[in-house]
């Protein structure tokens, strides 16, 4: 059991140490191909910066003949230096790392190779850093790719790695082209030309389901949904949109719009209760509140026909298959008819309180009125006497508004009873901070 266990922790063990080293080549790989992209874009800085620098010196003309006549400035160290501070700009560390190591190149080859042109990239990043290879070379040996030097991936892809010193050589295939040179056609493709050395690859119809003998629908080898097969004519689309189509694909006050192989819903303009298409102009038939004019449903203005019945202050107002009416500004609505809204505000409010108070009191003499009149409310039953006395409305509506004496000295204990429960309270909770103190000052003093 000991030996078991011991075994599938080493395996373990090795498992995580592999991913840890192929990790590390992987990155280590990525870092050699962008170095080599780096190294390419110096030497093209490099050389723009050449060109620049002679045309500060002579306005316009051929750049060769001005490399010719800038004499001494040609080859000098001040112009080398104009050339380096612009090769990378501020943000790009890798690049201005890159410049750094390789300066003593870079000066080299502006001393000794710069006036016989010879390739700046060539010499600076296969030959000197060595991080990049030839074109359609790869690795660390700069191998040939798969397929040739010439036409590597049959010329239907790429090699991995191609031109740096990192990349496995196998070919990365262009679309529709598979195999380990890319000289195979994919499903969905077909061979429009093959000889020994070439092949070429066609798209099948849109209309074939995966693969065909050659172009158009005749050549599909089975159709794609929302296609069908016709003798005379291949794979064709299946128009869902038919008005003889046993299932209409879409809803009511909905259009139906067929796509090749397939179909889309869409909704109808607000002037259509049916349509053939999204305007006005296809609809079949109009909304209540439009009305078919030259085959357009436009919409019908109700307020030509006064439906607000001519009521002072109020407006029409016109809408999309609809329209409302509304009281022009300054007025509301009390239901029937516009209203000046400044009778509906509060500034009569003082006068409406005053006239309730009049009212009320007009209420009361008329109550006291009939009480010397008349008989009391509060009549006792037929055959015995009343004991109370009679009130008049006035005194009814005085003790209507006197509170209960004997509920307010109920509320009044009350509150009295709850003062004394907070003052015990209080005193409890002053004699327990006493006492605590007291034990903390007992502490103090025996420690």
């Amino acid at each position: 059991m000991n030996i078991r266990l011991a075994w599938i922790n080493r395996l373990l063990t090795s498992l995580v140490l592999s991913s840890i080293i192929l990790d590390f080549l992987a990155e280590a790989k990525a870092d050699i191909e962008k170095r080599c992209a780096t190294c390419r874009s110096i030497a093209n800085s490099f050389n723009e910066g050449i060109e620049r620098t002679a045309r500060l010196n002579f306005e316009g003309g051929d750049a060769d003949w001005e490399e010719k006549k800038l004499g001494s400035y040609s080859t000098s160290e001040t112009r080398f230096i104009e050339i380096l501070e612009t090769l990378c700009k501020r943000t790009e560390y890798e690049c201005n790392v890159f410049v750094e190591e390789a300066e003593e190149f870079l000066e080299e080859w502006w001393k000794d190779h710069g006036r016989d042109n010879e390739n700046l990239e060539n010499w600076l990043c296969i030959e000197k850093t060595v991080v990049c290879c030839p074109r359609n070379r790869y690795g660390p040996d700069c191998e040939v790719c798969v397929g040739g030097e010439e036409r590597p991936c049959t010329g239907n892809g790429y090699c991995k790695g191609s031109g740096t010193r990192g990349g496995n050589g196998k070919c990365k295939c262009h679309g529709g082209y598979k195999g380990d040179l890319c000289d195979v056609c994919k499903k969905g493709f077909y061979e429009a030309h093959k000889n020994e050395t070439d092949v070429d690859c066609k798209a099948c119809d849109a209309s074939c389901s995966s693969t065909c003998s050659g172009p158009g629908p005749k050549a599909c080898t089975k159709c794609k949904g929302g296609y069908l097969w016709e003798e005379e004519l291949g794979c064709q689309d299946i128009d869902e949109c038919k008005p003889d189509i046993e299932t209409y694909p879409c809803q009511k006050q909905e259009y139906c719009e067929n796509n090749p192989g397939s179909y889309k819903c869409g909704k109808c303009d607000i002037a259509c209760t049916e349509c053939l298409g999204p305007s006005n102009d296809k609809c079949v038939a109009c909304r209540e509140g439009f009305s078919m004019v030259d085959n357009i449903c436009k919409d019908v203005d109700e307020c030509e026909q006064d439906p607000c019945g001519g009521k002072e202050h109020m407006k029409c107002d016109n809408s999309p298959g609809s329209y409302f009416c509304e009281c022009e500004e300054g007025y509301i609505s009390d239901g029937e008819k516009c209203v000046d809204k400044s009778l509906c505000d509060g500034s009569d409010a003082g006068d409406t309180e005053n006239n309730s108070e009049e009212t009320q009191k007009q209420q009361l003499q008329e109550t006291d009125e009939n009480q010397s009149h008349g008989s009391s409310p509060d009549t006792a039953p037929a055959g015995q006497e009343s004991t109370e006395q009679p009130q008049t409305g006035s005194e009814k509506v005085l003790k209507a508004q006197v509170p209960d004496q004997e509920n307010v000295q109920m509320d009044q204990n009350k509150s009295n009873e709850q003062e004394t429960i907070d003052d015990n309270d209080l005193k409890a909770q002053q004699v327990m901070d006493s006492t605590v103190e007291e034990s903390i000052d007992q502490t103090h003093t025996e420690l």
